[in-house]
């Protein structure tokens, strides 16, 4: 393991369940603590207005999630921090997916590491095995991005079972 992700949701969320997040100074204490182990740090944002924040932070790649493949105001927000940005796509169709790649391939013109930071990573919410279609981390590699594996399953054969398809990066989640 090479680095730790944090997820930050929507403000809605964040009110429903504030036992679940972490104030500022938490933050700013356990990146302090992670840099010390000498792990990398990446945020999986939906909050729009805590990229300042995190980029202050020193964050090292960021994480587009859930169905945010599509908010274009976050995804701009994140192509101007110059970071790896991986991008969900569990909760994506193929046209949502088809017009992220126009959109970040036109805003390349203005973001010329684009090309080489965004990754796309394919995500199963299922607990299934069988759900998981591993062969979409060999379909996705057409839309010219490197494609990582995010896993949700319960059976953690599947962690292996894609390394026959070359994943960029292997995401899983405790």
């Amino acid at each position: 393991m090479n680095s730790i992700t944090f997820q930050i949701r929507e403000k809605e969320n964040q009110l429903k369940k504030p036992y679940t997040y972490f104030d500022d100074k938490n933050f700013v204490d356990l990146f302090d603590r992670i840099r010390g182990s000498g792990k990398q740090i990446g945020i999986a944002i939906a909050d729009i207005d805590y990229v300042p924040f995190f980029e202050d932070l020193g964050v090292d790649f960021y994480k587009v999630i859930r169905d945010d493949i599509t908010n274009k105001d976050l995804l701009l927000n994140l192509f101007k921090t110059n970071k790896e940005i991986y991008v969900s796509t569990g909760m994506a169709s193929e046209k949502d997916i088809l017009d992220f790649k126009i959109f970040a391939t036109a805003k390349a013109e203005d973001f010329p590491h684009l090309n080489k930071s965004i990754k796309l990573v394919h995500t199963q919410l299922s607990n299934s095995l069988s759900d998981s279609n591993l062969k979409s981390l060999l379909e996705m590699k057409r839309y010219n991005f490197e494609v990582a594996y995010g896993h949700h399953c319960e059976d953690v054969l599947s962690i292996f079972l894609s390394l026959c398809y070359d994943p960029s990066s292997l995401f899983f989640y405790v």
